[in-house]
């Protein structure tokens, strides 16, 4: 995926939170996927490696960033 607005706000190994679908648990981010109409986050549960058998793939627009303050959308 080539560098869109969605690098602004967020960088891999970020930590985020779908509060909607996973309540309080933390994931960090791995990869991005997606195109620019519809990104998506490729996320792996905080405390673990990532691998193929613990990834999610999130919709950024569902997404809360973390732990970053200097960037906005938190």
């Amino acid at each position: 995926m080539k560098k869109d607005i969605i690098h602004k706000y967020f960088k891999k190994g970020d930590i985020v939170r779908n509060e909607e679908i996973w309540g309080n648990r933390l994931f960090i981010i791995g990869a991005f996927g997606g195109n620019s109409y519809l990104p998506e986050l490729y996320v792996y549960p905080k405390g673990q490696e990532w691998g193929i058998g613990n990834q999610c793939n999130w919709s950024v627009m569902d997404t809360k960033l973390i732990d970053a303050p200097k960037r906005p959308l938190q």
